[in-house]
């Protein structure tokens, strides 16, 4: 062993280093270490391989993870699809339902002078509303609901002028009374009188006619 101080006081074995390597691990002097000596850097053979060129490194695209608050795109709800049915057709009437005429009343004077109407068994009431079977809708005078009625009774044969729900006059004009006058004002009617045909009933500032079908000659019982 042959020891050896540096000039930074250090000590080591010459036979093995030829420099300090206790100078060399501190980086006083640049050399480096090849098969355990250490060496200066321009005792290293020089060569000129170049090194082969780094291809640049683009973005990497990264897929973003859904988010658990996102809801989906909204889609409207479809109407359903149009059913395509029948048409019920309504029941044919039977003979029970069907309402034959039993006789006319006929507006000969007042504000629905010319209107006909279609008299049936039993009521047929007299009123200014739609829903009477007889429907002065112009004559003001008239009562809305139920002025006057007339019955047709089919077991007797026989036509009836009866009061309504008004309180409002009525006359009577029979057309059996001799030396007939249009400005006769007629009798007044307090319950109920017989009706023959072609009477005359006053009621508001309307005159209906009665013009009966059905009667002693003729019943629809017997056809």
């Amino acid at each position: 062993m042959n020891l050896t101080k540096c000039k930074n006081g250090h000590f080591y074995d010459t036979s093995m280093y030829q420099t300090c390597p206790h100078c060399q691990m501190s980086g006083d002097n640049k050399t480096i270490m090849v098969e355990g000596d250490f060496i200066s850097p321009d005792m290293l053979p020089e060569t000129n391989v170049p090194h082969p060129p780094i291809p640049p490194i683009g973005p990497v695209f990264v897929p973003p993870m859904p988010r658990a608050d996102v809801r989906p795109p909204y889609k409207p709800a479809q109407p359903p699809a149009a059913q395509h049915y029948s048409k019920p057709q309504p029941a044919a009437p039977t003979k029970a339902d069907i309402k034959f005429p039993v006789g006319f009343a006929v507006c000969i004077s007042g504000e629905n002078r010319g209107d006909s109407y279609k008299l049936k068994e039993y009521d047929n009431f007299l009123g200014r509303k739609s829903e009477n079977d007889i429907c002065l809708d112009k004559d003001i005078s008239v009562s809305r609901i139920k002025h006057a009625n007339i019955y047709y009774s089919p077991e007797t044969r026989e036509f009836w002028l009866m009061r309504g729900q008004s309180k409002e006059t009525i006359r009577l004009k029979s057309a059996n009374v001799s030396g007939y006058n249009v400005n006769d004002p007629g009798v007044m009617v307090n319950d109920k009188c017989r009706l023959n045909a072609y009477d005359e009933i006053i009621i508001g500032k309307s005159v209906i006619k009665l013009v009966p079908l059905c009667g002693p000659g003729f019943s629809w019982q017997n056809r």
